[in-house]
């Protein structure tokens, strides 16, 4: 097996992949189903709460794109970890604003809006990244290889301000009190 990446085969970049998508997971479930319940269920949490999955991950960003030229997977793995857990806190509170914010008429339209755009988002972001990365033009792989490693450091720094910017943005959320029904009433119709 060949290096593509020096110093890391393709298992261990796989495996890397798996432990960022695994810290993922595991914070979405926390929030979804960890997290325990406030003793005044109409008041959320408050907003820097609401913020602190962007902060981290864009941390885990900064810290990733120093080290990503260094020879210590754990390390790596470490910041992988760290960037998936940030971005866990953050998936599920954009799901429940977005349901929050939404009359009961267009539940259903809202949390397909946040998915939908989720989607959106993530297309335009592997785009743009892929571009910026493989606009050396190396053609021959040993070269285009080298590339990559160089640039990868690059495209990761240059994510996170704008997770950073996601950030911001988390905190001009506006806090609205979560309903107290789950249901439909008649005066709703």
């Amino acid at each position: 097996m060949t290096d593509r990446v020096p110093g890391r085969d393709e298992a261990a970049a796989g495996w890397l992949a798996h432990l960022r998508s695994g810290g993922t997971t595991t914070w979405s479930a926390y929030r979804e189903t960890g997290t325990p319940a406030a003793p005044d269920r109409a008041t959320p949490p408050p907003v820097p709460k609401w913020a602190t999955g962007a902060a981290i991950a864009t941390i885990g960003l900064a810290l990733l794109a120093l080290l990503l030229n260094s020879d210590q997977p754990l390390a790596i793995a470490g910041m992988m970890i760290i960037v998936g857990l940030g971005i866990g806190l953050v998936m599920q509170v954009m799901v429940l604003a977005a349901q929050n914010g939404a009359a009961y008429a267009d539940l259903g339209v809202a949390t397909s809006s946040v998915t939908f755009l989720r989607q959106i988002g993530a297309s335009l972001g592997v785009a743009i990244v892929g571009a910026v990365l493989l606009s050396a033009g190396a053609l021959e792989p040993a070269a285009a290889a080298q590339t990559l490693a160089a640039r990868m450091p690059l495209v990761i720094g240059l994510m996170a301000p704008l997770v950073g910017l996601a950030f911001l943005l988390l905190l001009a959320l506006p806090v609205i009190p979560l309903r107290e029904t789950a249901y439909v009433t008649e005066e709703a119709r």
